[in-house]
């Protein structure tokens, strides 16, 4: 049998889950500038679209919110994530990449 903490634990973890989800359409917006194509496509709601070979970024991916931001590198889930189509990305920060943060 489970300990009624495990229980309460569990009950938490799956509120919280629960809670993200429902906020994700709201959270902060990421627009990732990129000089180099980024494995960030396939996630429900996220786009690319690419810019002339004059600019200095070539692609800009949108659609994505901001899950956490930890020591130069960023957590990504797509604006349509859910448990069935679970896509998380991690983008670190760096010289070929400008990351745009907005309110959702």
């Amino acid at each position: 049998t489970r300990r009624s903490s495990d229980l309460y634990a569990s009950g938490l973890g799956s509120r919280a889950a629960q809670n993200l989800v429902r906020g994700l359409p709201s959270d902060t917006a990421v627009a990732v500038y990129s000089v180099q194509p980024l494995a960030l496509i396939g996630g429900p709601g996220v786009t690319v679209t690419h810019f002339s070979a004059e600019s200095r970024y070539h692609y800009l991916y949108r659609g994505l919110r901001l899950l956490t931001y930890r020591s130069g590198t960023y957590y990504l889930l797509p604006k349509g994530w859910s448990r069935q189509r679970d896509f998380t990305y991690v983008v670190v920060d760096s010289d070929n990449i400008t990351i745009d943060l907005s309110s959702g």
